[in-house]
């Protein structure tokens, strides 16, 4: 895939938003290093370049948008605090703030007990100190977010327990799904592995359709199989996304290094 340079790229980004921001202070290095924005009522903000082509903009703008859709006014809201850790500390409308309802699943997963008790996944996930206070989450997440994407803390770090900037992304939908481990419906099982009678099968799920790929007489020769055929279904998604830019360099990477154990 084509680099942009400075002029392609500030071109691109002139004629996505009709003119509205200035790029005068933007040093495009690539996709996905962050430039900095001018927007000519809120000033300076920073933001990945591929976002930004997508059509995410200043989100201080967005937050005027939604009131006025709503009719309302920004106004400020009464400190909260949220499972006894989140602070709650932004000051306008919330109740339809695709940030607040990712930042409040987020503090469920990790801090509600019942959650944690129905999925053991989440034992011992934790989100960082920045997180805890919503205003910082919603800045990441304005900056970052995809339209129709998931917040994944797994990709960039396997087995990773910490929601934080540095280790969570968003994916496409059938991306996080290819990579959900089930557990609750495969019982002790290794994954991709069935049993019919006395045969091990090795099962590969391919959009709504399971694949057989193979009977064999011990479910570890069945996972091995298993295992080879999902690595390179991920990375054939994987090339898939990044080759038409819905996917960061850093997440095709990640995707690309991505390993299946028979512990998962």
């Amino acid at each position: 895939m084509k680099k942009l340079t400075q002029e392609e790229f500030v071109a691109k980004a002139t004629k996505k938003h009709n003119g509205f921001y200035s790029y005068e202070k933007a040093i495009y290095v690539n996709s996905e290093t962050k430039v900095v924005i001018t927007c000519p009522k809120h000033g300076d903000f920073e933001q990945l370049p591929s976002n930004h082509l997508r059509g995410q903009g200043c989100w201080h703008c967005g937050n005027e948008r939604n009131a006025k859709r709503n009719h309302e006014t920004p106004r400020f809201y009464q400190r909260k605090i949220h499972y006894g850790v989140g602070i709650s500390d932004y000051n306008a409308s919330l109740s339809d703030d695709k940030a607040y309802i990712t930042w409040m699943n987020m503090l469920k997963r990790c801090y509600d007990e019942s959650v944690r008790h129905k999925f053991p996944t989440y034992k011992d996930c934790t989100v960082c100190d920045e997180w805890l206070s919503f205003s910082a989450f919603r800045e990441w997440f304005y900056n970052n977010y995809i339209e129709g994407y998931s917040l994944d803390k797994d990709i960039l770090v396997k087995g990773n327990k910490l929601y934080s900037p540095d280790t969570c992304c968003f994916v496409p939908q059938e991306i996080n799904a290819m990579l959900t481990k089930a557990e609750s419906i495969r019982g002790e099982l290794p994954l991709g592995v069935g049993k019919s009678g006395k045969n091990f099968l090795a099962r590969i799920s391919i959009g709504k359709k399971l694949i057989l790929l193979g009977c064999y007489d011990t479910p570890v020769e069945a996972f091995r199989v298993y295992k080879k055929a999902k690595e390179q279904r991920i990375c054939d998604v994987a090339k898939e996304y990044f080759d038409k830019n819905l996917i960061s360099k850093k997440v095709y990477k990640a995707l690309l290094n991505y390993k299946i154990e028979i512990t998962d």
